[in-house]
């Protein structure tokens, strides 16, 4: 029903959205601060950013046995929306109190009252710290975080070596059925008959769903019985090429993100010709004959090697490569001159007459092989 009789106002969703990815991307600026160094514009995004931030998309947080005030109290502490002196300060209107001096009320150090002081530093509340962390403190908690989050992606990892995602399989009712698709993509990749049974396929699905105006097919994520039939697959990948279907491994959200971050290497490869290629999260490219790899920010050295290879192997001026050419040396014994140029020595009765003609075919010699070499002469 409309407001005060009038038209409801059209909200431009597209604006909206705009603003708030302008917003949000701002927030990873704020990251370059520490919280309790921060400037005061977007301290709360940085304080959220250092300390809150889930290092996975799975909130499993918010999966806790407790009661729904206990949950609504946690996610208030975790987006800053408490009572702790260093959010209380922040909205006191007139009487706004400056970030250091916004001080603990229960220990009565003067500590800044921050999130981190609460669960980690302060000694009024060691005994429930002692409850929860024992004697860890928050780097050691964050270690074993980091640890944590490290097992957690080789984990993930090996549950993911056999599996492929196949890209450009047609989508039709007869591979409706995972069934019928898992019988469909062993055809594909290893060429075995129709009724031979699952030899190497474990299992086929396709990823996301349907939508009407989709362009394209929906990738196949094919599970294999083992790593040696993964790598079979991957040698049909040139056959598979023909027929516009391509392989590509079934990668985590940590290898991913690498991935995306070699996207631009990827199309300065492409856009000069290189046909690189993605194995796993590595980047290769094609340096004929050989594959070599590219490592995030490799395309400009990549460039200026190939630059550099172009202009040593540029054609030289025809006068350079003459200056190049080895020049054969002037004989200067007037006796080989002379009978390079038919005079014996017998037929001379009075030697000093050796003398002007061995001058004269000295000339004649030097003359030669300066047209020879394309010089000028002077007369």
């Amino acid at each position: 029903m409309p407001f005060g009789g009038g038209a409801v106002p059209v909200l431009e969703v597209g604006k909206i959205i705009g603003a708030l990815r302008q917003h949000l991307g701002g927030i990873h600026d704020y990251a370059l601060h520490c919280p309790r160094a921060a400037p005061f514009v977007g301290v709360v995004a940085c304080t959220y950013h250092h300390w809150f931030r889930p290092f996975s998309r799975h909130r499993r947080y918010c999966q806790l046995p407790v009661s729904g005030r206990r949950m609504q109290r946690f996610l208030q502490f975790r987006l800053g929306s408490h009572q702790l002196p260093i959010v209380l300060g922040r909205f006191a209107g007139a009487q706004h109190v400056a970030r250091a001096n916004r001080v603990c009320t229960h220990c009565g150090s003067v500590a800044v009252a921050d999130e981190l002081h609460m669960i980690f530093e302060c000694p009024a509340l060691q005994a429930v710290r002692q409850r929860a962390f024992g004697t860890r403190t928050y780097d050691q908690l964050q270690q074993e975080k980091q640890s944590s989050a490290e097992q957690l992606e080789h984990l993930h990892r090996h549950s993911k070596r056999n599996n492929l995602v196949v890209f450009g399989v047609p989508e039709s009712m007869a591979l409706n059925t995972p069934a019928a698709l898992a019988c469909h993509m062993q055809g594909l990749l290893f060429q075995t008959p129709t009724g031979a049974g699952l030899t190497k396929v474990r299992s086929a699905f396709r990823l996301g769903k349907w939508k009407q105006d989709q362009g394209k097919p929906r990738a196949v994520l094919v599970e294999l019985l083992s790593v040696a039939a993964k790598h079979t697959a991957f040698q049909a990948s040139k056959r598979l090429r023909a027929v516009k279907v391509r392989l590509d491994e079934d990668l985590t959200p940590q290898q991913m993100h690498t991935r995306r971050g070699l996207s631009t290497d990827f199309q300065w490869l492409k856009a000069r010709g290189y046909k690189p290629f993605f194995r796993g999260i590595t980047l290769r490219y094609r340096d004929e004959p050989l594959i070599r790899k590219c490592a995030q920010g490799g395309a400009n050295k990549v460039m200026a090697a190939a630059a550099q290879a172009a202009r040593a192997t540029v054609p030289l001026h025809p006068r350079q490569q003459q200056a190049q050419e080895p020049r054969v040396p002037v004989a200067m014994d007037p006796s080989v001159l002379l009978h390079q140029h038919g005079i014996s020595l017998d037929g001379l009765s009075d030697p000093s007459n050796m003398v002007p003609q061995a001058a004269q075919a000295i000339i004649a010699d030097f003359d030669s092989m300066m047209h020879a070499s394309g010089d000028d002469v002077a007369s």
